[in-house]
């Protein structure tokens, strides 16, 4: 921080160290319906998992795990160089339709 702020009500001080505990935000029970089981469900919008344990849409800061930064994620940079190479081919060599309307 170059100087004092508030933030919503948390007063951090120039100099502050800030450290975002990704693992909490992970299992915080206001946003995740049983958050220290697998639910892979979780993610998709037609379970009953994807909501809050009191059937609200989830704070959007609960999930972050690519990040930035020194600890960014290294699949999320290989994905992104990856697909600038396979998606031009697959399009190229494939002819995709849609089949299903849902």
């Amino acid at each position: 921080m170059m100087r004092n702020v508030d933030a919503a009500g948390l007063n951090i001080r120039k100099d502050d160290m800030l450290y975002i505990n990704i693992g909490a935000l992970a299992s915080d029970p206001t946003q995740w319906q049983q958050p220290q089981k697998f639910i892979p469900e979780r993610f998709d919008p037609k379970s009953r998992f994807f909501l809050t344990p009191e059937g609200k849409k989830r704070n959007p800061f609960a999930f972050c795990p690519f990040l930035g930064g020194s600890r960014i994620c290294l699949g999320k940079t290989f994905v992104e160089e990856a697909s600038k190479i396979t998606l031009p081919n697959l399009l190229k060599k494939f002819r995709f339709e849609i089949t299903n309307q849902d």
